[in-house]
C-alpha cells in the first residue's frame, strides 16, 4: 500500500489552495467586470426601446401618408369625372332599353338570358338627353286641383286613371318619423280591384319583404308603378296590360296595418311623388316618356 509521506503531502496542499485561490480570484474579476456591463445594459435599454417605438410611429405615419395621399387621388378622379358627365355631349341619339336603366340604376336586374345585359349602360345626363319628347304644344303639363277623399268619412269614387275605383288616401308621399314612405296609400275594400294606371309590361309579381304581394308595371322604357300588399296578383311576369286593366285585389300582405294599396311612382327606378301623376293621369300617360321630376 502506497503511503505519501508528509513533506508531499504539504506540497500537494500548497498547489491545491494556489490553484484555489487563482480559481477565486478569476470568478471575483468576472463578477466585478459583468456588474459595469450589466449597469450599461440597463440604461441603454429605454433608449432601445424608446427608439424601436419611434421608428414603429414612423412606418405608420408613412402608411396613413399614402393612404391620405390615394384617397385624395381618387377623390380629384372622382371630382373630374362628375365634371366631364356634366358636360359631356351625348355620344348616341339611339333609344334606351328598359334592362339598360335597370342594369344601371341598381333595381331589380332583367333575366340573364337576355343580350342587353351584355352592352354597358350610358351615364344618366346622356340617357336623359337621348329621351324622344313630344312636340311643344303637347309638352305643356296640366294641373288640376282634384278633389280627392283623404279621410274614411270621406270615401268614394276615385278619378279615372288611379289604382282603384273607389277609396280614399289615407297616407301620402313623405317622411314617416325616420322612415321614408316612396309611395301613396289608397285604403279600399279587402278584394276590391287593383288597377293598372297605364299601358305597360309586367316585370315584377311576386311576394316582397315589406311590400306583400306585389305587381310592377314598366311604361315606355322611363317609368315604373308599383301595386302592393295585394290579396291576390292575377298577372304574371312578362304580361302586357292595359290602362284600367285588373292586375290584383287589394288585401294587406306584408307590412300593413289594414286592407289598402300602396302605389309607387317611379322614373328611373328612383320613387318619385305619385301625386305628380295622378293629378294629370286624364291629360298625360307615362309611356309619353316626359320626365316628372323635372316640372
Amino acid at each position: 500500500m502506497y503511503i505519501l509521506s508528509k513533506p508531499n503531502s504539504q506540497k500537494q496542499y500548497t498547489r491545491y489552495a494556489t490553484q484555489a485561490a487563482i480559481a477565486g480570484a478569476s470568478l471575483l474579476l468576472t463578477l466585478l467586470g459583468s456588474v459595469p456591463y450589466a449597469a450599461y445594459q440597463y440604461q441603454q435599454y429605454p433608449q432601445k426601446a424608446t427608439h424601436r417605438s419611434v421608428v414603429q410611429n414612423n412606418a405608420q405615419q408613412k402608411a396613413h401618408a399614402r393612404q391620405l395621399k390615394t384617397l385624395s387621388t381618387k377623390r380629384r378622379h372622382l371630382d373630374r369625372l362628375t365634371q366631364s358627365l356634366l358636360t359631356k355631349e351625348p355620344a348616341s341619339k339611339s333609344t334606351l332599353s328598359w334592362e339598360e336603366v335597370i342594369a344601371a340604376e341598381g333595381g331589380n336586374r332583367p333575366s340573364k338570358n337576355t343580350s342587353q345585359l351584355a352592352r354597358r349602360p350610358q351615364p344618366i345626363e346622356n340617357r336623359i338627353a337621348s329621351i324622344a319628347f313630344p312636340s311643344p304644344a303637347n309638352f305643356a303639363f296640366v294641373d288640376k286641383p282634384l278633389n280627392i277623399p283623404t279621410t274614411r268619412a270621406m270615401a268614394g269614387n276615385l278619378p279615372m286613371g288611379w289604382p282603384a275605383a273607389s277609396g280614399y288616401v289615407s297616407s301620402n308621399y313623405g317622411w314617416r318619423g325616420r322612415r321614408m314612405h316612396y309611395g301613396i296609400d289608397i285604403a279600399a275594400r279587402l278584394g276590391a280591384e287593383v288597377l293598372a294606371v297605364d299601358d305597360g309590361i309586367v316585370t315584377i309579381s311576386k311576394s316582397m319583404r315589406g311590400y306583400g304581394k306585389i305587381v310592377e308595371v314598366e311604361h315606355g322604357g322611363i317609368y315604373s308603378t308599383r301595386y302592393a300588399h295585394n290579396s291576390k296578383n292575377l298577372v304574371k311576369v312578362g304580361d302586357r296590360v292595359r290602362r284600367g286593366q285588373v292586375i290584383g285585389l287589394v288585401g294587406a300582405t306584408g307590412r300593413a296595418t289594414g286592407t289598402h294599396i300602396h302605389f309607387e311612382v317611379r322614373q328611373y327606378g328612383k320613387p318619385i311623388n305619385p301625386r305628380q301623376y295622378l293629378n294629370v293621369a286624364s291629360d298625360f300617360r307615362l309611356s309619353d316618356n316626359r320626365l316628372l321630376s323635372l316640372r
